[in-house]
């Protein structure tokens, strides 16, 4: 519904113009799977749900397109101010392709989880260094802490990709000295965001001659599961703000004229 919705005309349509629609989505789609490939997805459905993903952004983006455009032949204004004002005076529609695209940024982080997430344990000394995908980590040794509350030993972890010094990661374990916390210790994970992927660190343990053994986490795309989120929030808060009669009766007059030129194509 979501791929398919954006492409049919307001009020009445025709499969003729719906399958014109299309063909751009679906040569976008054709165009992914090489990309795809190219970048290790060998497997059907993350495959599918990536070129399915596109197909629904292709498709809003295109309605976008025209509605703007159809409003710069009749106001004469440039077309990121139409598209600007169709937003404004088309609310419920508008909010209504925020939510389809964040509902996609969602899938898409749900799939990279799903599909692509690493996970290994190692056990490294003091300057030993292991590869985990694009990362290079440097264990450097560990480091104790006393606070008012706990006491903590943390590991030191250098971390470094292709284009050079990422961040220095501290995963460690609490010991809270409180009675009214619960004697186990607690285990912080380190965390390095990207909108490409997260990094998780964790410190399971450690031995006399400091070394420690790692949990290393990758989950690719998962930071878009957060930001489809937003949109979808600002989708909605989008298509409930209360609007004026006259931009209501100039939504329905901007569908019929986006209809006729989809059908005159």
């Amino acid at each position: 519904l979501m791929a398919v919705c954006p492409l049919l005309g307001w009020r009445s349509t025709s499969i003729r113009s719906v399958m014109r629609n299309m063909v751009l989505p679906l040569s976008a789609m054709a165009l992914l799977v090489p990309v795809l490939l190219l970048q290790g997805v060998t497997r059907f459905m993350p495959m599918f749900f990536y070129s399915f993903s596109l197909f629904v952004v292709i498709s809003v983006g295109r309605e976008l397109y025209q509605g703007a455009r159809v409003s710069v032949k009749n106001a004469e204004s440039g077309l990121l101010r139409a598209l600007a004002r169709n937003a404004v005076k088309n609310g419920r529609r508008y909010g209504g392709f925020l939510v389809h695209v964040g509902t996609i940024m969602i899938l898409v982080g749900l799939v990279g989880y799903g599909y692509h997430q690493f996970k290994e344990d190692f056990t490294l000394r003091p300057g030993e260094n292991v590869k985990v995908g694009d990362y290079s980590l440097t264990y450097k040794g560990l480091q104790g802490h006393t606070k008012k509350t706990y006491e903590s030993v943390s590991a030191v972890m250098e971390v470094y990709d292709a284009n050079g010094f990422v961040a220095v990661m501290n995963p460690e374990k609490r010991f809270y000295t409180k009675k009214t916390r619960k004697a186990e210790p607690s285990t912080e994970v380190a965390i390095h965001q990207r909108l490409r992927e997260d990094l998780y660190l964790i410190l399971a343990g450690w031995e006399q001659d400091e070394s420690a053994s790692i949990t290393v986490i990758v989950n690719p795309l998962l930071m878009w599961v957060w930001i489809g989120t937003g949109v979808i929030v600002l989708g909605i808060l989008w298509c409930v703000l209360p609007r004026r009669r006259r931009d209501t009766e100039l939504d329905t007059l901007t569908l019929d004229l986006l209809n006729l030129a989809r059908e005159k194509q």
